[in-house]
């Protein structure tokens, strides 16, 4: 009983002395030196100002991390709104053991209270179009830790303005892209909103180390739901091609008819499946089923780019048609 012991205090005390060095390890980290180079770096790769107005805290034992507070990035020179993103806070969880060997890797980024405004102007211009500097691959001579297990946002928003149109506003209440490992799926979870509206979305793919195998053939797997409707695929996209087996529900149209303005009379049921082929030279639908309203088609279409003009073909079946289904509202008459 005595050597149980004896290990156990052995096994305590490792773990505290690993803690220790892991705290004397981040906290000799010149985070000034840090600091300014990004700043230096981003500078020099987008020709955009990055500034840090709050604190930059270090916390933890055996997961150690660093918080930096205020974060901003400037939009283009001249935008009504000075900043492109604002950050509340942003927490980069460090990997403890390449920590004790002077190594810097992250293991899990947060980013809480973003505000990011993508927007374009009259003339075409967007403002995520930058300018890099001449000197855009110096480095300093310093390292700065790239790999990055999951990144987490919460409490944020993304605000899209084009000009001359509505903007359109998307709240991101919790979003999660990363893996456990470099062997592990890389997945996606994220609960949205867009203009009020829950979205949920999400998503794998294979791991790191197989999508380097695989590159550039992405398989992927995802869901989105939104609208009162679903939509799922699974498939992947490689060399300018996508090739996905879809399928998409919903009991009633009338928001997405709403949201999107799409001019059918049917309200629904709808339900589509079937093998999705989409590239330059065109695309395929092979083995659909299609169902709106009281109406069902079957088939498979083909669109041909190649040419001067769109060509279509197809073989199509159907148990029963409803011309109502398909029929576009009229055009509200015009005050006399």
């Amino acid at each position: 009983m005595r050597a149980v012991f004896l290990i156990l205090g052995v096994l305590v005390f490792a773990v505290i002395a690993v803690g220790a060095a892991a705290l004397f390890a981040i906290q000799s980290i010149d985070l000034a030196r840090y600091q300014g180079l990004v700043a230096d770096r981003v500078l020099s790769a987008t020709g955009r100002a990055l500034a840090i107005d709050g604190e930059v805290r270090v916390a933890g034992l055996l997961r150690p991390a660093i918080a930096v507070s205020g974060v901003r990035f400037a939009n283009t020179p001249g935008a009504a709104d000075p900043d492109m993103v604002r950050i509340a806070e942003i927490e980069a969880k460090l990997r403890l053991w390449p920590l004790l060997f002077g190594k810097v890797l992250l293991d899990r980024l947060v980013v809480r209270g973003a505000r990011i405004l993508l927007e374009t102007d009259a003339s075409g211009g967007a403002n995520w179009q930058f300018t890099p500097a001449d000197d855009a691959d110096d480095d300093g001579g310093i390292s700065i830790p790239a790999a990055i297990g999951e990144i987490e946002i919460t409490d944020s928003t993304l605000e899209y303005r084009a000009a001359g149109a509505d903007p359109v506003l998307l709240g991101i209440n919790s979003a999660t892209l990363g893996a456990a490992s470099a062997n592990a799926q890389v997945t996606l979870a994220a609960a949205l909103t867009w203009d009020g509206a829950p979205v949920a979305i999400t998503a794998r793919s294979a791991s790191a180390v197989a999508l380097a195998r695989s590159f550039p053939n992405l398989p992927l797997t995802f869901s989105v739901s939104a609208f009162g409707a679903t939509l799922a695929a699974d498939g992947r996209i490689a060399a300018g091609t996508a090739e996905f087996v879809v399928t998409a529900a919903a009991d009633r149209l009338g928001a997405i008819k709403e949201k999107f303005g799409v001019p059918l009379a049917s309200d629904g049921p709808f339900a589509f499946s079937g093998g999705v082929r989409a590239g330059a030279d065109g695309g395929r639908i092979d083995g659909f089923t299609l169902r709106l309203g009281q109406s069902d088609l079957a088939g498979d279409l083909a669109v041909d780019m190649t040419g001067a003009r769109p060509r279509v073909t197809g073989q199509l079946a159907a148990d029963r048609i409803a011309a109502a289904d398909f029929a576009v509202p009229a055009a509200p008459a015009a005050n006399a």
